[in-house]
């Protein structure tokens, strides 16, 4: 091992580490003065505004202002870009300034553009009707065929946020959806899919699409048969000649999402489906009826409604009891003979109608003295079965408890 002979060779030695560290302190105070900003603030800067500020805060112009610059700088990391757009498009009216810097970004997306132009099409998106503007364009971005199909696929909801009061929309979706053979071939049926769950957002302006989404529930593929339905279901009272589609899903459908889809559609569409629900009420079939209560949940107040309710409190099934039960409660906290079904069940030895009767009950028990006095009654009775009284006494605590905890009780 070498050794050091002269003060002049410590000197050296301890010399070379200090000079580097003097060197690498320089260079971090001129990166730290040299770090760009946009406006007034640093990237990091910018982060923090946006998680601790509202969007009115942000839709100040020289926020506005800022944010577009990040977007706009091609050197900013692609995340804060993309963070930056959003943003924008949250704000909405008050940012629709850097409207015209996405639609370039569009066309020209840089060195990234499949990540660009996903960001960007978000961004659309979450602006809504404000880039109503763009809807040729977006168009033009889904009919084309070199465009990646992830990028088309994403235009489909973007296209739908910001078109949907205007004329563009329909006939693209419609478009799409007729090309079935087309894209099949292509290996792209997602982009169908696409169209049908972009109709979803059209809400009953989809209803000259009613057709093209019947025949699309009656498809082999699961992803197509629960878009088309639930897109029905959207277009409301409008769509009432899917109903025969919407029953045999119902009936007959493998895949339990579809079912359920199916009776949330034909609540939607409403007092046109009466007639169905009533025929499905009479299947042997549990879990068709159960659908029924399902389709109720959507469905305003009316005689035919009620009577359907009431059908279920006499069902022979206790999960279909409990359940209309609890609907039933929902629409009339004071309704005796649901409160009664649900009081019964407290203690049922099958585990699901016992949740839904302690769920229900739990749900509406604040609203309800003469509730709570049933349930004290049973809590206290010593000949009811100790499963029973151990519900309705979590029952009584928790009511206690978030009596306690309510903002009027603290006032209090």
């Amino acid at each position: 091992m070498q050794r050091i002979q002269h003060a002049s060779d410590i000197r050296f030695y301890f010399a070379i580490p200090f000079s580097f560290m003097l060197c690498l302190f320089a260079a971090t105070v001129v990166a730290a003065e040299e770090e760009k900003k946009y406006g007034e603030l640093t990237l990091d800067e910018w982060s923090q505004l946006v998680k601790s500020s509202d969007f009115k805060t942000l839709g100040q112009p020289v926020y506005v202002n800022g944010l577009t610059s990040i977007v706009k700088d091609e050197e900013a990391p692609w995340a804060s870009r993309r963070q930056a757009a959003e943003t924008l498009g949250r704000i909405g009216q008050d940012a629709k300034s850097a409207i015209p810097l996405l639609e370039e970004l569009l066309k020209n997306p840089g060195d990234r553009p499949v990540d660009t132009r996903l960001w960007v099409l978000k961004s659309l998106s979450l602006y809504g009707t404000v880039a109503a503007d763009l809807d040729v364009q977006i168009r033009d971005i889904i009919l084309n065929e070199e465009f990646p199909h992830l990028i088309r696929v994403n235009a489909m909801e973007t296209l739908g946020r910001i078109g949907k009061n205007g004329n563009v929309a329909l006939p693209t979706y419609l478009k799409v959806l007729q090309e079935k053979s087309r894209q099949e071939q292509a290996g792209q049926n997602e982009l169908r899919v696409a169209a049908v769950e972009a109709l979803w957002i059209l809400g009953p302006a989809a209803a000259p699409a009613l057709s093209a989404l019947v025949d699309a529930a009656r498809e082999d593929r699961v992803p197509m048969r629960l878009a088309a339905i639930t897109s029905i279901g959207q277009i409301g009272p409008r769509g009432e000649i899917a109903i025969p589609t919407l029953v045999d899903a119902i009936l007959f459908d493998d895949a339990g999402e579809v079912r359920e889809a199916a009776a949330d559609a034909l609540g939607k569409i409403g007092s046109d489906s009466i007639r169905a629900l009533q025929h499905l009420q009479k299947d042997h079939d549990e879990s068709v009826r159960r659908y029924v209560i399902r389709s109720i949940k959507q469905m305003k107040t009316s005689d035919e409604v009620t009577q359907l309710l009431e059908t279920g409190l006499q069902d022979s099934s206790e999960i279909i009891q409990t359940e209309a039960a609890a609907e039933a409660l929902r629409r009339d906290v004071t309704h005796q003979a649901a409160q009664q079904i649900l009081l019964d069940h407290l203690g049922a030895v099958e585990r699901r109608v016992r949740l839904n009767a302690y769920q229900a009950l739990d749900e509406h028990l604040e609203k309800s003295p003469a509730l709570q006095q049933a349930v004290l009654k049973i809590a206290n009775d010593l000949d009811i079965p100790p499963l029973e009284r151990s519900s309705a006494k979590k029952l009584l605590r928790k009511l206690t408890f978030d009596q306690r905890e309510s903002p009027k009780s603290q006032n209090n």
